[in-house]
């Protein structure tokens, strides 16, 4: 299940942030320095834009942060037709966790955020050139004109499926859908779940405030003020960048624990396994019978 960080309505945001950074201005740099993540640069060179796409399977976010160091070793440019190229418009799909960067010299970069399968990929007017993650070999046959999804959102749809948002949003994520359950939505009557539904839809579609939250013991960026809120961000590039980083620590700590409990646990075995033996040992020395016994009988 994606967090709501790869969302749609995230990128619908992004997307507007991001064009309003970047259009205009041309790559810098383009490299990779660690497994599934790519660091894009943008001008001006003194004090570049960067975009930071980590791709791990197990989690893939994008951030911005305001600096970034490149190592001197073990970097490898990808992307090198796009260097020097300008950005002419940030293009978001409809309904779809994707956007693009489009070039000039009809080149643009789609940023394909599908969870453990999220890819960076490359292409010359509408070929594609490059995959940033070559595992995925059915992006080679992805098409720029194919990835809007037109979905009628309107409340006879709604109520045709009976009032089963998932067919009309199934953009929501599961964030939104626990919240639904949270207020028991298909309880209610069916006009009453169009009017949350709606309403739900045009905060989301219009949000002013981005949040970083702990939900249910998990952390997750937000575009509904729900749960615990950690950070609280007016930009969703800041908003994002804050949640990447403090999911990423929490992570951290919470695999650091899940180890040295791991560790302490073999330990523990280890002491009540050598306690055993040689309580069985003392045993076998009490059971056997006393040299005054034996002195005895003889």
């Amino acid at each position: 299940s994606f967090k709501m960080h790869n969302n749609y309505y995230v990128f619908r945001q992004l997307s507007v942030e991001l064009e309003a950074n970047i259009k205009g201005k041309e790559l810098l740099s383009c490299f990779s320095q660690n497994r599934d993540e790519l660091i894009l640069s943008f001008a001006p060179e003194k004090q570049p834009f960067y975009i930071k796409a980590s791709l791990r399977p197990e989690f893939s976010c994008l951030s911005f942060p305001n600096q970034f160091a490149r190592t001197k070793s073990n970097s490898v440019d990808l992307f090198t037709d796009f260097i020097g190229k300008k950005v002419s418009q940030i293009r978001q799909f409809e309904n779809e966790r994707c956007f693009a960067i489009n070039f000039e010299s009809q080149r643009t970069l789609l940023f394909k955020m599908h969870g453990n399968r999220s890819n960076i990929i490359g292409f010359e007017s509408d070929k594609v050139i490059e995959l940033f993650r070559n595992s995925f070999p059915k992006d080679l046959e992805l098409n720029l004109n194919e990835l809007d999804r037109a979905i009628d959102q309107s409340k006879e749809a709604f109520l045709q499926y009976d009032g089963n948002y998932q067919k009309l949003f199934p953009t929501f994520g599961k964030l939104i859908k626990e919240y639904l359950n949270e207020i028991s939505l298909t309880h209610k009557p069916l006009k009453e779940q169009w009017e949350i539904i709606s309403l739900l839809n045009d905060d989301i579609k219009n949000p002013t405030k981005f949040y970083t939250i702990l939900w249910k013991e998990e952390i997750h960026f937000s575009l509904l003020k729900i749960g615990e809120i950690i950070k609280e961000e007016s930009s969703c590039l800041e908003g994002i960048t804050q949640f990447y980083y403090t999911y990423s620590k929490e992570n951290f700590i919470r695999k650091e624990k899940k180890r040295l409990t791991k560790l302490l646990e073999k330990q523990r075995n280890q002491a009540l396994n050598y306690i055993k033996k040689s309580n069985r040992k003392l045993e076998e020395v009490l059971e056997k019978p006393g040299y005054n016994q034996l002195a005895d009988i003889l």
